[in-house]
């Protein structure tokens, strides 16, 4: 039996009201992002370990820390505060697994920036 990997679905940023972005979705994740057998391997914690993987690196630290600051430019098309309602809203929700979560964002954000860049993060939790 032979598989063959198929291009990701396209997912673009979601009409998120703030209070959702606030705390986070928990229905129907599979809208928002996508599952872990969908996302090219460089994404694919099945393919790449996302704890050394550099495009998920930031992403754990953005979990696990909070994120203060980031530079990003989107793409022609799609709106900033949309997707970065978005993507808030994904991480705070507890609908998924940690692991798509972080894999996913950061397949996100590939996919929606022409440039994105993590400039300070929040302290480790004590």
């Amino acid at each position: 039996m032979i598989i063959t990997k198929v291009e990701p679905r396209k997912i673009y940023p979601q009409n998120i009201s703030m209070s959702t972005a606030i705390f986070g979705i928990n229905n129907d994740m599979n809208k928002y992002i996508h599952k872990i057998y969908e996302l090219p391997p460089e994404f694919n914690p099945h393919d790449t370990p996302y704890h050394s993987n550099p495009k998920v690196d930031p992403i754990i630290k953005w979990a696990i820390c909070g994120l203060k600051d980031a530079y990003c430019e989107i793409k022609k098309g799609l709106d900033k505060d949309q997707a970065s309602r978005h993507m808030h809203a994904v991480m705070r929700s507890f609908a998924i697994s940690f692991e798509r979560k972080v894999c996913g964002i950061a397949f996100l954000i590939d996919e929606w920036f022409d440039d994105f860049k993590f400039l300070e993060f929040g302290e480790l939790p004590k």
